[in-house]
């Protein structure tokens, strides 16, 4: 469960609800930025959470600025963070999920990785696919109409004695009579 202060607090006394929702979360994901590091509410919420106890479960994430300048006063310079300035959005997210998860950064960009290119491969099969698909489908139509087909008729067949009106003709019977009429 993510508690999100703006969206998931409920009516009441303020601290008393950030303070329960604290107690219940395993890690705090603090945004950095200088408006941030100004907040008091922000302050007191790091400053909760070292006095819990939890001050290596404090991730930063620092969205702007540097970590001195972001950092609220409660926490700690060294405490590393991740940095939007250094990292794009999605390599900072992965890096914030595995300190979540106890996991190493690397293998988990890499899982990742791999699983974006397996996702890419698919699409461009897909399209591939479909590309063929309709290539083979407009020649199949191109040549059912614009192919020249020639057809042989007979100008009258005999059967059992009886003439009878025009008839198609099968490439193994045009070898067989003389005359033959020849459509396109």
């Amino acid at each position: 469960p993510i508690f999100l202060d703006n969206t998931d607090i409920s009516l009441g006394n303020l601290t008393e609800t950030l303070s329960s929702e604290l107690e219940n979360s395993k890690y705090l994901v603090v945004i950095c930025s200088p408006v941030s590091a100004k907040s008091d509410w922000v302050n007191k919420e790091v400053n909760y959470f070292i006095v819990q106890g939890q001050e290596d479960r404090i991730i930063p994430c620092i969205i702007e600025g540097t970590q001195t300048t972001s950092y609220p006063p409660a926490m700690s310079k060294e405490l590393l963070g991740t940095s939007l300035m250094e990292l794009n959005r999605e390599q900072a997210f992965i890096k914030i999920v595995a300190k979540l998860l106890g996991l190493r950064y690397d293998a988990l960009w890499k899982r990742h990785q791999r699983r974006e290119q397996k996702k890419r491969r698919t699409r461009i099969a897909i399209v591939t696919s479909t590309i063929l698909l309709l290539v083979i489908t407009a020649l199949g139509i191109w040549d059912h109409y614009y192919r020249v087909t020639t057809k042989y008729f007979t100008d009258f067949v005999d059967r059992w004695g009886i003439p009878q009106g025009i008839q198609l003709l099968s490439n193994n019977e045009r070898r067989r009579r003389s005359f033959c009429y020849e459509f396109k």
